[in-house]
C-alpha cells in the first residue's frame, strides 16, 4: 500500500510539473 501511494504521488507531483511546464500545449496532444 504504501508503495502504490507513493507512485500515485509521484505521478501527481509529474504531472502538475509538466502541465506547469506545457500550460500551453494541450493534454490530448500529450497523450497522444
Amino acid at each position: 500500500t504504501l508503495n502504490t501511494q507513493g507512485m500515485f504521488r509521484t505521478k501527481s507531483v509529474k504531472e502538475t510539473d509538466v502541465n506547469k511546464e506545457l500550460d500551453f500545449e494541450p493534454i490530448a496532444s500529450f497523450t497522444k
